[in-house]
């Protein structure tokens, strides 16, 4: 599976949302940059909270890696029951 994952919200998560839409523009235009913003505030995905998704059906988190802002990788191990 892959999705566009933020990280938990810190105080430079604004300002990095702000420079991935700002390169949207640059790389697709200004149509993209605005769905792109669109989409980030109003589409309810899972950002911020996969962390909390992944813990909650089971799985604890051995490593949580960001990379290029908004991509993640997981390695996780499913709990005991």
């Amino acid at each position: 599976m892959f999705d566009i994952v933020f990280p938990p919200w810190n105080e430079d998560s604004a300002a990095e949302i702000e420079d991935l839409i700002k390169g949207y523009e640059v790389m697709a235009g200004s149509r993209m940059a605005e769905e792109a913003a669109i989409h980030i505030r109003d589409e309810f995905g899972t950002y911020w909270i996969m962390d909390g998704i992944i813990m909650r059906s089971g799985f604890r988190i051995d490593e949580a890696e960001y990379r290029d802002g908004f991509q993640a990788t997981y390695i996780c191990t499913a709990k005991e029951q």
